[in-house]
């Protein structure tokens, strides 16, 4: 175990320092004369040396103005053993230091790349994208929902889903910038669009299932359930063209559930504690098909004030 490898973890989008050593001890600390210097204002000019002895390393403090901390626990002593993984913390900098036969993680595939490379992404096509799905979008929230002929109420929402699709994928693109020194805002926007696209034609399916049960419930378990599986997608898709985690779907994921429950707080929060009249289902036509029996409009009204004298 003569030959050690440090590792500087790697701020933004940079590249980890990496410092390879042959058995000689590495003096780490903000002074210039450090074999590692760290610009981290919360480490002392010499912190810490790294050194060998007989194969087995240690790290030496030269300081103590701030603990300093192997795998999260505080060294006591002058010194403390270090192995193969081992993660050192000196102020707000973490060192990982490694032997050359230190197993690593098998390479990850970069989906979509050859795709993304050769600039089949480009900003016509997407905007194209966009465009059509908010045309799309709004086509179907007319034919739904329309009961008059003006066109310009939905010109307005289609306009607007387009500023917040391309609002949501400039964040995104910055965060990548940010992150990885890539942005791709056109691949996060024709993303967003894509998932903005499948709403369009899943949304109403628990309008259908209102209509068909005639139960308000369902209707409101179904839109949270949906939404969390879409906002998981897209930002699974986010996060993986932005960021560098590991399991973006789990990380998608979880992010969801908190936005749906804290969206399902605020609006339990916002509703009266008691209600006179019952709540009934608003549905009174399909949103797709004409699927279920057909009700007179006496039927309706005779169940209404069934179900309205039991209270």
């Amino acid at each position: 175990m003569d030959q050690l490898i440090v590792q500087v973890a790697a701020r933004s989008a940079r590249s980890p320092e990496i410092t390879k050593t042959d058995g000689r001890a590495l003096r780490i600390g903000r002074a210039y004369d450090n074999d590692i210097v760290l610009a981290d204002p919360f480490v002392s000019p010499h912190e810490l040396v790294l050194a060998c002895s007989e194969g087995h390393w240690t790290v030496q403090l030269l300081a103590k103005t701030n603990q300093v901390l192997v795998n999260g626990v505080p060294v006591r002593g002058e010194s403390a053993a270090v192995n193969s993984g081992d993660r050192i913390t000196v102020g707000r900098t973490d060192l990982s230091v490694f032997t050359p036969d230190h197993p690593i993680d098998p390479t990850r595939k970069l989906l979509l790349s050859a795709w993304i490379a050769h600039g089949r992404v480009g900003p016509w096509l997407t905007f194209g994208v966009l465009l059509a799905v908010c045309a799309i979008d709004m086509l179907a929230e007319f034919t739904l929902s329309s009961t008059d002929l003006k066109w310009k109420d939905y010109g307005y929402g289609g306009l607007f889903s387009v500023a917040i699709i391309t609002l949501w994928a400039g964040l995104w693109a910055i965060t990548g910038r940010v992150l990885r020194h890539q942005p791709y805002f056109s691949v996060q926007l024709l993303a967003t669009s894509l998932v903005g696209f499948g709403t369009t034609f899943v949304l109403p399916l628990a309008d259908l299932l209102e209509f068909i049960t005639s139960s308000a419930l369902l209707s409101k378990v179904t839109n949270y359930l949906m939404a969390v599986v879409f906002l998981t997608i897209l930002l699974k898709l986010n996060l993986f063209f932005a960021t560098n985690i590991r399991n973006t779907s789990r990380a998608a994921l979880a992010i969801s559930c908190v936005l749906v429950g804290l969206s399902y707080a605020v609006q339990r929060s916002s509703e009266a504690e008691f209600k006179a009249a019952p709540e009934y289902a608003n549905a009174v036509k399909p949103p797709y098909a004409h699927i279920g029996g057909d009700r007179s409009i006496e039927d309706l009204m005779a169940a209404v004030k069934a179900e309205s004298e039991k209270f």
